[in-house]
């Protein structure tokens, strides 16, 4: 789309299979720029969070010291690391969701005890 939006405004033919030359700029080579730069912009993003691995992490639930902590990786930069730390007395349940499938999923939750 990006291609063929660049190639409607400078009018040399950047796609070898298709002719783009002849789209007029306005209003069709400026949508095709449009959605060009937001595909590409959009997968940039998601690129960046599988290889900066953004949300990953573990729970530990540590009966010795009585502490809950839930640790998660964030975006880069000074607050990169999570940490969540919890009594284990302020905690009222655990549940844990499992749904198998064509797109597996696994939850944790934490149910805090309400405070008056």
């Amino acid at each position: 789309f990006l291609l063929a939006g660049l190639s409607s405004y400078f009018k040399i033919n950047l796609l070898p299979f298709a002719n783009t030359t002849e789209l007029v700029f306005i209003p069709q080579g400026v949508v095709m720029m449009f959605y060009g730069t937001l595909s590409l912009s959009l997968s940039i993003y998601i690129s960046a969070t599988i290889l900066w691995d953004i949300g990953s992490g573990y729970n530990e639930y540590n009966k010795i010291e009585n502490l809950v902590k839930i640790v998660r990786r964030g975006f880069p930069g000074k607050n990169r690391e999570i940490l969540l730390t919890y009594p284990v007395t302020s905690i009222q349940s655990i549940g844990i969701k499992i749904s198998e499938g064509l797109n597996p999923q696994r939850s944790v939750q934490n149910k805090d005890k309400k405070k008056n």
